[in-house]
Formats: C-alpha cells, structure tokens, sequence
C-alpha cells in the first residue's frame, strides 16, 4: 500500500501545469545505501514494472524524479544558471512539465512543434502562458516562433515573434513558456492562434499615449530641445513637449511594459530630432521577460514600431544596453553582460526596424561605458570614465586614444573624460572634456581639427559640473559651465577662453543646465519636475512648469 501512495503522490503532483524545485546553493556529503527496488507505474490505464536502483536515506527510498517523470509522459529539465520562465527566477533549478494533451493542440504547417494548454492572463499587462513540445528540429535559418492572433473573420490582430534560443525546448519533450505580449488587446484568445518559424521576428506598430503630464512632482531631466518649440525629455516615462516645455506628453505606447518608478529597469533612449527617438528596452527578468526590443518613433511619439534585436547569447538576456543613432536611418546599440566583461554590438540601417548582430567587441576594459557615440559608420568613440576608445571597424575593436596631459598638471591619471563633440561642415572639428585626478579636479579642454587623428591642449575650464558643448548652425561651437555658487560661463572658441555671462538667482534650483544657442536655454531641476527658459542669455529666467516639492 506504501508503494502505492508513492506513485499515486507523485502522479498527483505531475499532473500541475509545471513544477519547479529550487535547489540549494550549498553541498552536503551524505552516506547513502544503494537500493534495488522493484517499481510498478500505474498511468492512464497503462501499467509498467520492472527494478530499478534506488537509494536509502535516514529510512525513506528516493526514486531518481526522471524515471519518474519520464514514464509519467513528463519532461525534466535542469538548469545550472536558472530557468527565466519561471518566477521568481533563481538558479539552479530543475523543472517538471506535464501535459494533459488536447486534441486541439497548435502546430506549425511543418510540425516542428504544437502548443497546448494556452491560458492567458488579462489585465495590467496581457500574457499567454503555453506548453510546446518539439516534434522535429528546429529550422536554423528560421530562429524565431511567431504566434499570430486573428479574429473570427480571420483579420490579423496581433503578432510577437520570439527568440527560440532564448527558450528552453526538449525534442520530444514539453516545456511550459510564459510570454508578456506587448499589447493591451484583451480579446486576444486561442481559438484563432496560428503558429510559424520565421527568419526574422515581425515589428508591430502602436500608438503612442500622447496623454498630458499631471501638473504634479516627478523627475523631468535630460532634456533635449531641437528648437524654442519641440523637445524631449526623460522621467518616469518618456516625454515630449510641443509648446517649449510649458507642458509635457507621456509619449510611449501603453504596451512599453514596466516604464514607470518601481519597475527597477533602465531603458536607454536617444534623439536626433523632434520627430524621432529610439528606446532600447532589456527583458525584466522578474517578468519573465526574454525579449530585447527596440521602439522608434518617427513623428514625435504619435506612433512607435517594435522590433526585436536579434541577440544569440544567453548572457545578452542579463546586459545594460547602449543606443546610439548618426541620423535617422543609422544606428547602433553595444549590450554589456553584468557579471561578465563581455560586449555585442547590433547595426541598423533603415531607422531600427531591422538589426544586425555584428559580434562580439573588444579592446575595452572591464568597466561599463559611461557613454559611446558613432561619427561615421567605421569611426566611432567610446568613454568608459577614465579611457577614451577609438573604433575604425564600426565597432567591433577599440584602442585606447593617447591623450598628453600637459607637464604643469600633476595628475596620475583621468578621473573622468567624455565622448567627443564634432562640428563645422565637415565634422573634423572636435572636443572631449578631461577631468584629472586631482584633489581640484581641473577639467581641461582637448581639440582636434582632424576627426580624432589627434588631440591638442586647449585650455582649463572652469572648476564645474556640468560642462556641454553644442555645436551651432553657423559651424560653430557653444560651450556652457555652471559653478556652484551659480555662476554661468559661456565659451564661443571651443572650451580656449571662458567669459561669466551671468549670476543665476539663489532661489533658482537646477540639476541640469541646456542651452541651443547663446541665447535660449533651459534649466530642469529634476525633481519635483520645475522647468525654466531664459531667451536672453541667462539674464533673466521665467518658470515653464511649477510644480512644488510635496512636504512631508
């Protein structure tokens, strides 16, 4: 009767949709007996017996769970480093899936695989949880599964390509995924799913928010204005302003999951104008989120594109994204590991609807780049905070740039030094900013006439943070520096002299200072969101958006 209550137990617990046991971090030797034991398996009216090997343990026989599972028309499988389908994720994690089989189980037209038991979980944010067997192998040219949702009138609703390789999948095996949809249709069912390999994963449109911005405490910061009109900026969300920052719109579509205060994710954006912006999204793990994706929008947030960024590795999953655009068709991210000093770089051309893996970087050291920027689509530069990187090859290798710090500073080293700034015509025109080691840390200016070939001593800045440069329509170059006692500094001559322009008000708050020309130019004070504009030069500044800082 024991045995029988064993098998019943255990068959009892299979038949879960998934069952994951979480082992521990820690080893402990133990003295075991080897134990043959004679077995029956009583399934779905089917009956099996035969001896099998058992082990003995403080009195209790421990079958091995694949024996088990396997006969139990199940699928066990182990995971060293976690498995990301499973919440909350963790690792070394052994998985059980069984399937009570339907005879309406999905396949694809060639039968590579069939889904079953599909739920889906509506509301906040839409999912669809599945059961997939692999019949056959998969198609190599073809890497991505697309499920494709109709209507009853057979009108595609939805499509959302996913990353096989990212997944876990047993030939001739079950495996249980979780997929967040990025949608908020929540008619979405299975009565109308078809399912196909592609070679490349579909893009989707969506509609941006486009809803105002409640005149209450957030984080306004980063701003990036192309004009006295129309600009962006970053927050809880992505926002845009059409009036010179008097007031804000949440720009992003509803289905850019988890872009909001708690969601403990960093999404990199990047602008080249006032109608487009790019967002690099990473998966957030603790949603089971597998997916890289990419958001473009070209007329100022009123409708995004979502792509797939085509990554191979399982360590690209756990990486910090780096987005750079040249102009709006040319492109690039770099993906660094977390725990391990390894890169990738992706290139696209047409906007970032489409993305191309290039490869694996190298030449950079083991810290995270502070920021990195393409001139041409072979020249680039790369800051990780106390280097400087040159790339000729598009990206893929970096040198360290020799910069010669003049004898009369005695510095060991760089404490940090930016990304170029190019401008003039030509771009051959340049400037970084280096900021020595130093009790002072003096910040010196660098130039360069000949796209990087080589950098000249300019000058010292004043003792401040920020300093920015932004290049001008003339050709030119406006250099900006703020001190703490509010003193602002301008510089026409690439960083060379630094004139006072003006002592801001005390009352005047700022976290960051942006000026387009040497007039116009706004001051955010991050939070609770206050902006300001001053179109004199700095000689007097008027409030955009006012927001109080709640007591408490």
């Amino acid at each position: 009767m024991m045995r029988k209550y064993l098998v019943g137990a255990i068959f009892g617990m299979l038949l879960m949709l998934s069952v994951t046991a979480f082992a521990d971090s820690s080893l402990m030797k133990i003295s075991t007996y080897l134990n043959p034991i004679h077995i029956q398996m009583n399934h779905s009216g089917k009956i099996t017996s035969e001896d099998i090997d058992t082990i003995l343990y403080k009195d209790k026989t421990y079958v091995p769970l694949s024996y088990i599972a396997q006969r139990l028309d199940s699928t066990v499988s182990y995971f060293p480093n976690g498995n990301l389908s499973v919440f909350p994720p963790t690792y070394r994690t052994i998985t059980i899936d069984s399937v009570d089989i339907h005879d309406n189980e999905i396949k694809d037209t060639s039968e590579i695989v069939g889904l079953n038991n599909i739920k889906f979980e509506h509301g906040k944010n839409e999912s669809v949880t599945f059961q997939i067997k692999q019949y056959k192998d998969l198609p190599i040219a073809a890497p991505y599964l697309v499920l494709s949702f109709y209507d009853d009138k057979n009108k595609l609703l939805y499509t959302q390509g996913l990353t096989t390789r990212l997944y876990s999948l047993i030939k001739g095996g079950y495996q249980t995924w979780y997929v967040l949809l990025d949608t908020d249709l929540s008619t979405l069912n299975s009565s109308q799913l078809k399912v196909s390999f592609a070679e490349t994963a579909p893009v989707t449109y969506h509609k941006g928010e486009l809803a105002p911005l409640p005149a209450e405490p957030t984080y306004v910061m980063n701003l990036k204005m192309f004009d006295n009109q129309m600009g962006w900026a970053e927050g809880y969300e992505l926002l845009r302003t059409n009036d010179n920052g008097h007031s804000w719109l949440k720009s992003v579509p509803k289905e850019l999951h988890l872009l909001k205060p708690d969601s403990g994710i960093k999404l990199q954006d990047y602008f080249v104008d006032q109608q487009n912006a790019w967002i690099s999204k990473p998966p957030f793990i603790l949603a089971r989120e597998q997916e890289t994706t990419v958001w473009h929008t070209n007329n100022g947030g009123q409708v995004w594109s979502r792509s797939t960024l085509p990554i191979i590795e399982k360590w690209e999953q756990h990486s910090t994204s780096y987005i750079y655009f040249c102009n709006d068709k040319q492109g690039y991210i770099l993906l660094r590991s977390f725990d391990e000093n390894k890169l990738s770089l992706f290139s696209s051309a047409d906007g970032g609807v489409v993305w191309k893996r290039e490869g694996e970087v190298k030449g950079l050291s083991e810290r995270y780049p502070i920021n990195f920027m393409m001139l041409t689509d072979l020249q680039g530069w790369l800051s990780d905070g106390d280097h400087l990187y040159q790339t000729m090859d598009g990206g893929l290798t970096w040198k360290t740039v020799s910069i010669l710090i003049p004898s009369s500073y005695k510095a060991s080293g760089f404490y940090s030094v930016s990304t170029p700034v190019f401008y003039g015509p030509d771009q051959n025109n340049g400037v970084i900013v280096l900021q020595l080691s130093t009790t002072e840390h003096q910040q010196l200016i660098f130039h360069t006439n000949n796209r990087g070939g080589n950098w000249t001593f300019t000058g010292e800045a004043p003792n401040t943070e920020p300093i920015s440069f932004i290049p001008n329509k003339r050709g030119g170059i406006l250099g900006t520096a703020m001190m703490p006692t509010k003193q602002l500094y301008f510089s026409r001559d690439g960083g060379k002299t630094w004139i006072e322009q003006v002592r801001l008000p005390e009352n005047l708050r700022s976290n960051e200072l942006l000026f387009s020309n040497d007039k116009e130019g706004w001051i955010t004070d991050g939070y609770p969101g206050n902006v300001y504009f001053t179109g004199d030069g700095g000689l007097s500044w008027s409030p955009l958006r006012s927001v109080k800082e709640p007591t408490s």
